[in-house]
């Protein structure tokens, strides 16, 4: 999972790496100032309005942040560059910032995209204390797919089957 903030849209800027280096060039070391000399001739694009690109480990509570991140695009693929510090962070176990599964190991994930998906994600937070007391109805649904559901996301068992009703038991969007 990579989260991207922002403080607006998302643009795209033609820029060559080395017009980006500025005073900073004294503080890389060789093998990023060749790295970057190399990922010129690419003919990136750099994305404005990142503040900060945020990575998750696969299957794990580990996350890799990088703050006051340079970020570019490739013109032709849904490909992100990122330079930067990156330092560890570990979450409480029980904390679930992911949302689940959808991720596999691709990392095709746009900024864009992952702006959207933040806003989508918090538009359908609802209350914790919601009553999971009485048992839903599981008809139609594979009880494979509920396990998964309650695995990757770390809910119960009502919420699983209300999410997978919900997406028409499709388990990436569930």
């Amino acid at each position: 999972l990579t989260e991207i903030d922002s403080d607006h849209e998302s643009s795209h800027q033609k820029v060559d790496i080395n017009d980006t280096l500025g005073d900073d060039n004294l503080l890389m070391n060789k093998s990023e100032r060749k790295a970057r000399k190399t990922l010129a001739k690419l003919g990136l694009k750099k994305v404005l309005g990142i503040n900060r690109v945020t990575m998750r480990k696969f299957k794990s509570q580990q996350f890799f942040v990088i703050a006051n991140a340079e970020v570019f695009k490739s013109a032709t693929a849904n490909v992100y560059i990122v330079f930067g510090e990156a330092k560890t962070e570990e979450t409480a176990p029980g904390l679930n910032l992911g949302g689940g599964g959808g991720g596999g190991g691709g990392g095709g994930f746009g900024a864009e995209s992952m702006v959207s998906a933040g806003k989508q994600v918090a538009g359908k937070i609802t209350d914790v204390n919601e009553d999971d007391q009485e048992p839903m109805d599981e008809s139609g649904l594979d009880p494979n797919d509920i396990e998964t559901v309650m695995t990757q996301v770390n809910c119960s068992r009502n919420k699983a089957v209300k999410a997978l009703k919900e997406n028409d038991g499709d388990l990436i969007n569930a």
